[in-house]
């Protein structure tokens, strides 16, 4: 199994043969039944972040969000300390003005469509930790409904600002 400064080979027999068995061994199947699975790249990701040969996984710019975290979760290689299961993404903008010089996090409710005030706090409350321990950011939490300065009422909205008031003790909870 031979990487380049981290970069494995998806195709390397010997890092596909690690991943199977370290995914037998979680799944409790055999070693041959999990190989053929590792064709699947995501599933390969999911292996390697679990055999502790990848730290992140970079997925989805071509694959549906269910297919890039089906395989994580069949592994149940969560985030340490955060439940439910939710996500987020990060990205870099040539234009440093905005986030922290460029750098933004945007939580992705993917898992969760639809979110009750506690569910949506959350999923911000692990956005801004998953900022703060990955990218070493200082994170400024949004959260985005229709309504401008109170410009609407809706139970969609309400529910923002339940969810804000909830975040906003949670984060001086653990302040």
């Amino acid at each position: 199994m031979e990487g380049l400064g981290g970069v494995f080979d998806p195709e390397d027999a010997a890092l596909r043969t690690a991943c199977a068995r370290k995914w037998a061994a979680i799944k409790g199947m055999s070693e041959e039944s999990a190989l053929p699975l590792m064709e699947n790249r995501l599933s390969l990701a999911a292996a390697m972040l679990h055999a502790g040969l990848a730290d992140a996984m970079v997925a989805g710019a071509a694959s549906a969000t269910a297919e890039v975290l089906r395989p994580a979760l069949e592994l149940r290689r969560l985030y340490p300390g955060i439940a439910p299961v939710v996500s987020c993404f990060f990205m870099e903008v040539p234009d440093k003005f905005y986030g922290d010089s460029g750098r933004l996090g945007f939580a992705d409710c993917g898992m969760n469509p639809e979110p009750a005030p506690p569910m949506l706090a959350a999923v911000a409350g692990a956005a801004a930790r998953a900022a703060k321990e990955l990218l070493e950011l200082e994170p400024r939490v949004a959260l985005l409904s229709f309504s401008t300065k109170g410009s609407a009422e809706s139970p969609a909205v309400l529910k923002v600002r339940q969810a804000l008031e909830l975040a906003q003790k949670n984060s001086r909870a653990s302040s």
